[in-house]
This record gives structure tokens, sequence and C-alpha cells, in this order.
């Protein structure tokens, strides 16, 4: 008995055109400028302690 040594390529899907997209779904057109701006997240900030320690250890005169 042969083994079969045809194997099934991968389908090709074609995506529809942007006209056919619904247009609840379509893209904000209006220029950036006269848009009212996003609120930023939030961002917990934290001390870089290990940084500042390395730079006063960098300078320290004992070390040198």
């Amino acid at each position: 008995m042969r083994a079969s040594t045809r194997h099934e390529t991968a389908k090709i899907y074609v995506f529809p055109t942007r006209s056919r997209v619904v247009p609840s779904l379509r893209r904000d057109e209006t220029p950036l400028a006269s848009r009212e701006p996003r609120p930023l997240p939030p961002v917990d900030v934290d001390g870089a302690w290990y940084h500042e320690a390395a730079i006063l250890e960098a300078n320290d005169p004992r070390k040198r």
C-alpha cells in the first residue's frame, strides 16, 4: 500500500473590501485636531530606588 504524497494546502480567504463594512463599525474620519482628547489611563509611578542607589554609589569618592 502506497502512502499519499499529496497534502492539502492552506485555504486562502478573501476579506471583504472597506465599502462592505457595516456603517457603525467604520473608523472616525474627522481630523484629529477637531476631536475631543481622550482621557489618559491612570498611571502608578514608583521610585527607582535601585537607580538612585547606583548613582550614589558611582559618585562615592571611596569607590574610585
